[in-house]
């Protein structure tokens, strides 16, 4: 057997830690024996019981599946629970517009169209690296340093190179209807 009947006595009983536990020894069994599906449950029963961290792993189950906005779903518990992976998620989702429509964190409400959304993006990723945990300091601060090098890269061109062509464009048909 793959994991204890207690176990798996306990986890199918509906307790939380027990799904955890179970999903998480069944992932380590999937990788080594190819047990299909068996953590995928468990973190699924685990996540809808209210446990953060299975609601992470289950929302990215899900975005792997291609079922977005149940994925976001997942990722807004997640983040509710204050669990980093599901502020990330959602951040990826507006960084790329994933339309998805509303997603609820705690009280707040955010709309996720189909277009990206720089600053939803900025304000998530904010969120999730002001968590302080290394994962979330890492995994939130590394793309919010890309984030600014490209916003910045592209008001560099829209404030400074654009301006400074039209100027030179100007200057040299000012000259050249002068000779």
């Amino acid at each position: 057997a793959v994991v204890s009947t207690k176990s798996t006595a306990a986890a199918e009983a509906g307790i939380e830690m027990a799904q955890y536990n179970v999903a998480w020894l069944c992932q380590e069994f999937e990788l080594r024996y190819k047990i299909d599906r068996c953590s995928e449950r468990y973190y699924r029963a685990s996540a809808l019981n209210g446990h953060g961290p299975s609601q992470s792993i289950t929302g990215n189950n899900l975005y792997r599946e291609g079922r977005y906005r149940d994925a976001a779903i997942m990722y807004g518990e997640a983040a509710g629970n204050g669990v980093d992976e599901g502020l990330f998620g959602l951040g990826h989702f507006s960084r790329y517009g994933v339309p998805v429509g509303v997603v609820t964190i705690n009280s707040t409400s955010y709309y996720f169209g189909p277009k990206p959304n720089r600053t939803l993006t900025w304000t998530l990723w904010s969120q999730c690296f002001h968590m302080g945990s290394d994962a979330a300091v890492i995994g939130c601060g590394i793309p919010l340093i890309l984030e600014f090098i490209q916003t910045i890269t592209l008001q560099t061109i829209t404030c400074v190179i654009v301006p400074a062509f039209v100027a030179v464009f100007s200057l040299s048909f000012w000259l050249s209807r002068r000779v």
